[in-house]
């Protein structure tokens, strides 16, 4: 076993560690610009799909909050059309950013958001769907890129049990500043483990995510992305500046290739570490984030 001591951003860091397996063992004369570096790009494209999509979710529960004033919680650079259902809790939002707008997150959006909704984001059985039109948002690594599909939200909790979610993104494109295309499908499900209690305070939230995803990525080779045992994001490591699982495993596969990934290795606490292991081949790496 070998262990590597990296400096980089989440996805990133299982970036490098893929081109470390490539470039760390002299026996291994496999190609690294062939199928190590198409799992490379499968890995970033899945996590920029996530990323994004996952926006839309933070803009929409924004969106439907209310400040102790009754106003919507909203970027203020957009333009924000809201129409109630005439009976009901449901009801649509419109968050128009125009030729382009900066938010207090420092990201240039532009075009339209759609959201629909029967009922608050912890009312059980509630259905939250947000539908881009023409919208595109700047990113820090990958440029300004176009986002197509639709991201469904269904509040599937249980009479008595923490807050859960399916989240659902079906016929996901992102369309990058070079042309390139990356498609991307995934169903997901989010049970609020800890935090329900103090709603203001976000960084006390504990989630507990299951689920897959698939794709193919701007090369426009398919991938799987499977959730072996279930991711933990705990919030309040985020001031820690680790912004990653502290457990869980899941795996990638493409072309009949399967690397897995655990967020939480042998003599690891679960706490909020920065140490992984990535396992190849049966070879396993431990990666220490710095």
């Amino acid at each position: 076993m070998k262990i590597f001591k990296i400096s980089c951003l989440p996805f990133g860091c299982i970036i490098a560690a893929s081109l470390l397996f490539t470039a760390c063992d002299p026996n291994d004369n496999e190609d690294p610009s062939g199928q190590q570096l198409t799992d490379v790009q499968s890995i970033q494209d899945n996590n920029t799909s996530e990323s994004l999509f996952e926006d839309l979710d933070n803009i929409a529960q924004l969106a439907m909050e209310e400040d102790e004033a009754n106003e919507r919680r909203t970027e203020s650079c957009a333009t924000v059309t809201i129409t109630p259902d005439a009976e009901g809790s449901g009801g649509t939002i419109k968050l128009d950013y125009g030729e382009g707008c900066e938010g207090s997150d420092g990201k240039t959006r532009t075009g339209i958001l759609n959201i629909t909704y029967t009922d608050r984001y912890f009312a059980s059985g509630s259905v939250i769907t947000v539908t881009p039109e023409n919208y595109t948002i700047s990113t820090p690594l990958r440029g300004t890129v176009q986002v197509e599909g639709e991201r469904k939200v269904t509040n599937v909790t249980e009479e008595g049990g923490n807050p859960t979610h399916r989240i659902e993104v079906t016929n996901g494109t992102l369309t990058y500043a070079d042309g390139r295309e990356s498609t991307w499908t995934s169903t997901r499900t989010r049970e609020m483990t800890a935090g329900r209690d103090t709603p203001l305070n976000r960084f006390d939230d504990v989630y507990s995510i299951s689920g897959s995803a698939n794709g193919t990525n701007v090369t426009g080779t398919a991938y799987t992305i499977d959730i072996v045992n279930p991711l933990v994001i705990n919030t309040s490591c985020y001031a820690q500046g680790v912004l990653y699982p502290t457990s869980g495993i899941m795996t990638l596969n493409s072309d009949n290739r399967e690397k897995s990934i655990n967020y939480q290795p042998a003599d690891d606490d679960g706490g909020c570490n920065r140490t992984f292991s990535v396992t190849v081949d049966g070879r396993e790496f431990i990666i220490v984030i710095q």
